[in-house]
C-alpha cells in the first residue's frame, strides 16, 4: 500500500512487515494515521490503526471485525469506527474498549457513513430495491427513514453496492450492478 499525493510529489510506499494483505484503508481525521482492514500472517481480517510512516500498527478489534469496502466508517472525531461483526453493525472504540452493538439494527444492515456532528450513522441494506436508507442515533438507537434510493429502471439490478452520503446529508452517490441477458428462440434446427 502506498500514498499518492493529490498534487506534485512522489508515490510513497508504507512498509508492512508481517502483513499478508489489505482489504481496505481510510484516513483518520488527523491525517497521520490510517484505519486498515487487513491480516497479519496466520490471522484473519481485522481492524488496525497504522501510522503513515509504518512505525506503529496495532489491532483495535478481534479477528472478523471489519469495515465494508467503501464505507465512511470513521466518526468525525476519529474515536469510533462503525464496523461489522458477524454481519451486524458494531461501534468499535479506537482507543480500546468493548465493541457496542447498535440497538434496532438487523443482520444485513450496512454502515454508509456518519453525520457531520457524529451523533448519527447512515445505514442501508444492499439487497433491497429501492434501498431504504436510515439515519440511526448512535446514543439511543432511534432509526428514522432518511431516503429511498435506487435506479429508476431496476431491471436486472439485484441491489446497491456502495452508498456514500455527504456528512451534511445533502448529497449522496451510489453504485449498482445490472445483469441483463437476451433469450433467443431458434426453430428448425436439425
Amino acid at each position: 500500500m502506498g500514498i499518492l499525493p493529490g498534487r506534485a510529489g512522489d508515490f510513497r510506499v508504507i512498509p508492512h512487515p508481517g502483513f499478508d494483505g489489505y482489504l481496505w484503508a481510510n484516513w483518520f481525521p488527523d491525517g497521520k494515521r490510517l484505519l486498515v482492514v487487513g491480516s497479519e500472517s496466520g490471522h484473519g481480517l481485522r481492524l488496525y490503526v497504522e501510522t503513515v510512516d509504518g512505525s506503529d500498527r496495532h489491532p483495535i478489534a478481534p479477528e472478523g471485525v471489519i469495515v465494508p469496502t467503501g464505507a465512511r466508517a470513521m466518526s468525525p472525531d476519529g474515536m469510533l469506527v462503525a464496523a461489522l461483526q458477524n454481519g451486524r453493525i458494531v461501534l468499535c472504540p479506537v482507543e480500546g474498549g468493548e465493541l457496542r452493538a447498535l440497538p434496532g439494527l438487523a443482520p444485513g444492515d450496512f454502515p454508509s457513513g456518519w453525520s457531520a456532528d457524529g451523533r448519527s450513522l447512515y445505514v442501508f441494506r444492499r439487497d433491497e430495491l429501492p434501498t431504504r436508507v436510515f439515519r440511526v442515533d448512535v446514543a439511543t438507537g432511534r432509526k428514522d427513514l432518511w431516503k429511498e434510493v435506487g435506479p429508476s429502471d431496476a431491471a436486472g439490478v439485484t441491489g446497491i453496492g456502495h452508498l456514500l452520503i455527504t456528512p451534511d446529508g445533502v448529497s449522496y452517490v451510489y453504485n449498482y450492478v445490472r445483469s441483463l441477458s437476451d433469450l433467443y428462440l431458434v426453430e428448425g434446427l436439425r
